[in-house]
């Protein structure tokens, strides 16, 4: 995947998989400088990709914590 390792790293560091997409994007939103500030002040094309990423690195995590719970490795 092309997630940015910042937001990967935010993500896999401190984000449980129960976590909703809102709950996660809005952690990873809470570390950036000035938080909710900065994320305004992005383009929006910037802003859509910065979510977009969060969710679908979010999803990856879920889906491997699935995966692993379940025992499904093939």
């Amino acid at each position: 995947m092309s997630i940015h390792p910042v937001i990967r790293q935010i993500i896999d560091r401190d984000c449980h998989v129960s976590l909703t997409n809102r709950e996660v994007l809005r952690h990873v939103l809470s570390k950036l400088r000035n938080g909710y500030v900065t994320f305004r002040a992005m383009p929006k094309a910037e802003r859509r990709r910065l979510i977009d990423d969060c969710v679908k690195h979010h999803r990856s995590n879920v889906q491997l914590y699935r995966d692993v719970m379940s025992g499904n490795f093939g």
